[in-house]
């Protein structure tokens, strides 16, 4: 019952709380979906803030998606660890790149997608003392995105990209995806990425220009 819920998460429920924020965002209903949210993270919800964190995370809000990381770390959350592995991964405005702890973070959250991401991404390239693979690179890539997380559809289409390995039905399939997904990096990246390999830059830049209201289109340009 609707009506209960909301009762029992004006008092203060945090299950409750999580609960009605599933149903707001089943309805589409942002603001109220973010508030509730907000509201059974405040209050303690594990499971509120792992979601939460992901959600500020796939928004390109990277002080708020890294504060509660490190908040879910402290308990041993995947979420938490694969989240900070990211930003210290590639850096993020206070956010000091940190290679070793980067790696280190996603080894240990090695099952969860966005982890999977990252260690793709060092597979890849093969510095830091990682040897490249890029065969692992692309497999972990592709669990990562199979698994939901647009992150690993990003990298995916970069590493076939830029290693020449582009297959044209996988890459435009996950390319058509990110366009279509509510993921401000993995948009911003295509486009970038499509305009790179192009040699055009001023394209790339123009590419970029919608997003600058955000804080990842801002990092790009």
């Amino acid at each position: 019952n609707v009506n209960s819920l909301i009762s029992n998460a004006i008092k203060g429920d945090a299950d409750s709380q999580l609960e009605l924020a599933k149903y707001y965002e089943k309805k589409d209903y942002k603001a109220l979906m973010l508030h509730w949210y907000e509201k059974a993270a405040e209050n303690g919800n594990i499971h509120a803030q792992e979601l939460l964190a992901n959600k500020y995370f796939n928004k390109g809000d990277a002080d708020k998606a890294f504060s509660l990381a490190q908040k879910l770390t402290k308990n041993g959350s995947e979420v938490g660890k694969s989240i900070m592995a990211y930003y210290y991964c590639w850096g993020a405005y206070e956010v000091p790149i940190n290679k070793s702890l980067a790696w280190k973070l996603a080894n240990e959250s090695s099952n969860n997608s966005l982890s999977k991401a990252v260690l793709a991404n060092f597979y890849s390239t093969g510095f830091w003392g990682i040897k490249k693979d890029l065969n692992e690179a692309i497999k972990l890539a592709e669990e990562s995105f199979d698994n939901g997380c647009l992150e690993g559809g990003c990298i995916y289409n970069r590493i076939v990209e830029l290693s020449g390995r582009k297959n044209n039905s996988r890459y435009n399939q996950i390319e058509k995806e990110l366009e279509q997904g509510d993921y401000i990096d993995g948009i911003i990246n295509t486009s970038f990425v499509t305009a790179l390999r192009d040699k055009n830059f001023n394209r790339a830049k123009k590419n970029i220009e919608p997003f600058l209201d955000s804080k990842s289109g801002y990092l790009y340009y």
